[in-house]
């Protein structure tokens, strides 16, 4: 009898664990893709750097820096975007239905998904000097003007 209940067990979750896989709940984010089109703006200062979200983790927060002009332009923009900077690793941004993990590929840069939400919460921040964070995904801006 106890055999046959740790059967079932090890049965219900093999199916419970298949019907998870379907839907992909529990499945790791996708990579983020690059689009074939975007618009594209030149900036005087562009540079993106990680940090772990906590000693140990394997989860990293991207930090951009550019000047308060980049986030004005993400603000302003609905589809993919990609910052230049002359010295810099290239930055597109690109609009996901569902949320993606940063990729930094060795020939096209850093190409970082926003999901509607994280969209809407870079239009809701000041376009000003300073720090900002995200709540709705592991990326933050710190925005310094041009001397």
């Amino acid at each position: 009898m106890a055999f046959t209940l740790v059967q079932g067990i090890v049965c219900t979750m093999s199916v419970l664990g298949q019907i998870k896989k379907w839907f992909g709940a529990g499945a790791a984010p996708a990579l983020a893709e690059y689009p074939t089109e975007y618009e594209r703006v030149e900036l005087p200062v562009l540079k993106v750097t990680t940090a772990a979200l906590s000693p140990g983790s394997d989860e990293r927060l991207v930090v951009v820096t550019s000047t308060p002009a980049a986030l004005a332009e993400l603000q302003r923009i609905d589809g993919p975007l990609q910052m230049i900077c002359p010295g810099a690793r290239t930055v597109t941004w690109v609009p996901v239905k569902k949320p993606a993990v940063p990729v930094l590929d060795p020939n096209a840069g850093w190409v970082i998904p926003l999901t509607a939400e994280a969209r809407q919460e870079i239009a809701s921040l000041p376009a000003t000097e300073g720090e900002l964070e995200l709540q709705t995904m592991h990326l933050a801006f710190i925005l310094e003007s041009v001397q």
